[in-house]
């Protein structure tokens, strides 16, 4: 494949997931309360009881940290590096929302993925986090092949 066309793919992905994440977070951020409760309930949910009652401040740095993600994805200068934490954020939620989606018991209705204005099944969330995972992966690929490219190149002259 051409590099131009692996850079532009590169581009392209880095900039549709910047916007997505700072699209959630703002609509997150309308209903940071609202958030705050589903984020406990998915502490209760984990069982992760040091963290439960905290909502509004693990809200608050979900929020935060999702929009200088999503900054960093749209700067050339950072991308490569939020690229690589945007693929390990994803993958634990994924991982959460996979949970939630099989438990047969008391599933939490929405996700919060995109504060009160979207609401996502626990299905729904799992595969939109599927497909956001796919582009992540393929964009992280083309990075690690641009890069051996580079290197041999270099290694050639």
């Amino acid at each position: 494949m051409n590099k131009g066309i692996k850079l532009l793919f590169w581009d392209i992905s880095a900039a549709v997931l910047g916007i997505v994440f700072i699209l959630s977070s703002i609509l997150k951020w309308i209903g940071l309360k609202t958030f705050a409760i589903t984020i406990d309930s998915f502490c209760a949910f984990l069982s992760y009881d040091m963290l439960y009652g905290h909502g509004l401040i693990l809200a608050v740095v979900v929020c935060t940290g999702e929009m200088i993600l999503g900054i960093a994805a749209l700067v050339p200068r950072t991308r490569k590096y939020a690229m690589w934490l945007m693929l390990l954020v994803m993958m634990y939620f994924t991982y959460i929302t996979y949970l939630n989606m099989m438990d047969m018991y008391g599933q939490i209705e929405s996700c919060g993925c995109f504060g009160e204005v979207i609401h996502l099944t626990p299905s729904e969330s799992f595969y939109k986090n599927i497909v956001l995972l796919t582009i992540m992966v393929m964009g992280c690929a083309v990075d690690i092949c641009c890069r051996r490219e580079l290197q041999r190149n270099d290694a050639a002259k």
